[in-house]
């Protein structure tokens, strides 16, 4: 009986003591790392398994290149699988290294590291809007995402026009890219392109855009004055290139012929000095900016028709001086006739004429006298009377 009894003590207090032992045994948070996946439009999904933690343990995974790193939480943990999306951020095709982790009150739980490559990069909204569609080099573009981007940073952007970048200026409320049109690269020499494709990568992936940029034409939008005299001045009013290839690049043409002497020119005014050769009215005026040109065929300026203010008398063959106004500044170009009798000019200025009176049959011993320039300008005709 006593046997019978000292076994039943042992045993009785062998369970107790292994009961005590049993409720004070700690088992440690666990972390097993099932799967990393990229997501087709950009981003990655990463899964753990997560075992034996507590509520108000924090879960996440930490996620790091060779530029740092950064953690990013479970906002809902649970035991078991747990999977977050990370969709910006990310650098096509960079290589990552992430584990995940538990961190309660006293310490913090690993798994082991392992690596992904961000195939697919980060998620990239599609573009809304690039605008405008021409301007001037040095203008202002906008490129307007359709959603937010998560926090963009100048540094995240390469945006080039052909193969020359753009200066990107400010980031607007997460969509909307402010940017400065730059020179266009050379043809040849100092030729320029007029137009340009954009190409936008963000975080190393290409962004889909079939966007052109084209320069825009200069305007005219005025000429004045209506009449000069020669080698007068007119003043072209419109819209040129405020900045361009050469600098301030403006070229005019009047009839085809480069009128190489501008005087003045910005970018809404120029004024050129026109060629005392330019024998036309309303010429064609073409203004060349950048190789974009604009051209205006009627309604640009002529010249005044000279006159004839005062004149000597005499007999033919004499001498006389004719005074006036806007005759050409040399002698060979004015005409001046007696009726139809062509006289000899011996000298000229553009406000005197120096003729020899032609012989002729005149009737009632006068004559119409007339000064011509060319085929296109003749004076008011004056009476002659001989002595």
């Amino acid at each position: 009986m006593k046997k019978i009894l000292f076994q039943l003590c042992f045993g009785l207090t062998f369970l107790l003591f292994n009961c005590d032992s049993s409720s004070n045994e700690t088992i440690s948070p666990t972390i097993v790392i099932t799967d990393s996946q990229s997501l087709p439009k950009g981003g990655i999904s990463l899964t753990a398994d997560f075992q034996n933690f507590s509520e108000g343990d924090e879960l996440g995974f930490y996620i790091s290149n060779e530029n740092g790193g950064e953690e990013y939480l479970i906002s809902t943990p649970k035991i078991g699988i747990n999977t977050i999306e990370l969709t910006s951020g990310l650098i096509q095709d960079e290589k990552y290294w992430f584990y995940a982790f538990i961190r309660t009150n006293d310490n913090v739980f690993y798994s082991i590291t392992k690596e992904f490559y961000a195939l697919t990069g980060s998620y990239i909204p599609e573009l809304e809007s690039i605008s405008p569609s021409s301007g001037y080099i040095g203008s202002d573009i906008e490129i307007v995402f359709s959603e937010k981007l998560d926090n963009p940073k100048i540094e995240n952007f390469e945006i080039k026009l052909h193969t020359q970048d753009v200066e990107i200026i400010d980031i607007v409320e997460d969509k909307k890219i402010v940017c400065k049109i730059p020179d266009f690269i050379p043809i040849s020499g100092y030729y320029r392109y007029p137009w340009a494709k954009i190409s936008i990568i963000y975080l190393g992936k290409s962004v889909p855009c079939d966007y052109e940029f084209h320069i825009k034409s200069p305007e005219i939008t005025s000429i004045s004055p209506k009449f000069i005299d020669w080698e007068g001045e007119i003043t072209i009013k419109g819209s040129f290139f405020e900045e361009g290839y050469p600098p301030n690049y403006i070229a005019v043409n009047i009839n085809d012929f480069y009128m190489g002497n501008i005087t003045y020119k910005n970018h809404d005014e120029i004024r050129v000095k026109v060629s005392i050769h330019m024998f036309a009215n309303n010429p064609k005026i073409v203004v060349d900016s950048n190789f974009k040109y604009v051209t205006q065929e009627t309604n640009t300026f002529s010249y005044y028709p000279p006159e004839i203010v005062s004149f000597q008398q005499g007999s033919v063959g004499d001498e006389i001086e004719i005074i006036g106004k806007y005759f050409w500044p040399a002698s060979y170009v004015n005409e001046v006739y007696f009726d139809s009798y062509k006289a000899e000019i011996i000298s000229g200025e553009s406000t005197k004429l120096v003729v020899k009176i032609p012989d002729g049959t005149y009737i009632n011993n006068k004559a119409s006298l007339k000064v011509h320039i060319r085929d296109f300008l003749t004076s008011e005709p004056k009476e002659f009377t001989f002595n």
